[in-house]
Parts: C-alpha cells; structure tokens; sequence
C-alpha cells in the first residue's frame, strides 16, 4: 500500500503487525525488530503529515512492545530530524523535539550521535547545556561508560585532553560540563559529602539544566542513597517515562 502512496490504509496495518508481536510475548530476533524499523522507514519515505504521524505511530507501538535499543536509536533520529524541520520556524516544539532526540539517543547508547548532533546543530551556551543534560541522563541510567564518551567527544572536538593531564583539561571546560566532569568523577566513588558539595557549589549551572534538578536527584539516590524528597520522585518517574 506504501508503494501506492497509501499511509492512510496502511497504518492499520502496521499497527496490527505490532500489535501481533505484543501478543507474542517472545523475545524478538534482530530480524524482527529490523522489520518493524523498515516498517516505520516506509511512512518516512513518504511525504506529508500524515505519513509523518503514522511513523510516530508506527514507532510509539513498537516502544510499547519493546524497548531495544535499535528501536530508541531509530526514534532518537525520527526527532532528530524533526528538530532540524522545526528549528527555524517553532522554538518551542524544535527544543521539545531536541530533548526528545537526547531522551532516546541516552537510551539506544549512542554517546557518539548524540554529542556529534549537538556540536553540529548548537554554539555557545546551547550545546554546553543540551550535552550537560545528555551527559547526565547516562548517568542517570547507570551508564558512566557512555556518558564519559559522550563528554569526550566535545573535549576532544575542543582540543581538551581528558584522557592526559584530566585535571588541567576540566578546567578548560565551560563551568556546566566542569560540573559534570567532576559530578561522572565522584559517581566512580563512595563520596555523598563530595557529591553534595559538588551540587551546592554549581546549584546555578544545574537550575538552567533542562530537568537539572531531576536528574541530579535521581543520581544522587542511585549512588550516593539521597532520598529525594517525593515531589522531586515525581518528576523523575514523568521523566523517565516521557
């Protein structure tokens, strides 16, 4: 139906493909998984916004199914993309879009596409902030290996060694991805009056994070046990869930 211009017919049909893999219940096979990606690049390919809602569809349903990271990676470049068609006419939903692209990219792993797209696509205090966020959203997951990465890329693309003379080189950062150089240093460690000084020193860097308290919270509780206070849990739990 794709190959006939289609998408209103076919989406049901997508859906109901998913739909079925759901009720399955089994572990899905890359070729499954692969399938439901080559589903979601047929609505893609096709132009209008229709076929771009019935991607998102498309996409949503099979996150409802599963959430293998393939699946995330492909979401994060749907965003992505959407970031890059919005930027120049709606703030609002191109910054939606972005905190979207950095949500999944975190998810699928990916510290390389997502410090790469900042740099390419932000300048200044920008990039500086959305990588600070994504940085931090690996922590977040108990991912330090990525979110490492995902700081290096910048460095590297700035000329700052982390992997030689680490202390002179964090110095050289803007003050925000300082804090959170030194906030991935101090999650390596058994250090809570570390962390806790750490968050009070840069409590203005973290307040124009995007989600900045939320997530110094939910790394603070998975490795130094600080108990967020409940209002704060709920923000997390929306966090993570959206």
């Amino acid at each position: 139906m794709l190959d006939h211009d289609n998408v209103e017919c076919a989406l049901p049909l997508a859906l109901e493909y998913v739909g079925v893999l759901t009720e399955l219940a089994q572990p899905p096979s890359d070729a499954i998984i692969a399938s439901v990606i080559e589903l979601a690049d047929g609505f893609k390919a096709k132009e209008g916004g229709a076929a771009q809602d019935a991607e998102e569809n498309v996409l949503a349903a099979a996150l409802a199914w599963n959430g293998a990271t393939a699946l995330h990676g492909r979401v994060a470049a749907m965003y992505l993309r959407h970031f890059d068609e919005s930027r120049k006419t709606d703030v609002s939903a191109s910054l939606q879009m972005l905190n979207k692209f950095i949500a999944n990219a975190c998810v699928a792993e990916e510290p390389e596409l997502l410090a790469r797209s900042l740099i390419e696509r932000l300048a200044g205090r920008g990039v500086e902030m959305m990588l600070a966020a994504g940085v931090m959203r690996f922590a977040a997951r108990m991912n330090l290996r990525d979110a490492n990465a995902a700081l290096g890329v910048y460095a590297r693309h700035h000329d700052h060694d982390l992997d030689g003379d680490w202390a002179n080189a964090v110095k050289r950062l803007p003050p925000v991805l300082t804090f959170v150089a030194y906030l991935l240093k101090t999650c390596e460690r058994d250090a809570t009056p570390l962390f806790q000084s750490l968050t009070e020193r840069y409590y203005g860097e973290i307040q124009v994070l995007p989600q900045g308290d939320a997530l110094v919270a939910k790394i603070g509780e998975l490795y130094f046990g600080v108990r967020a206070a409940p209002n704060m849990m709920d923000m997390i739990t929306n966090m993570f869930n959206n």
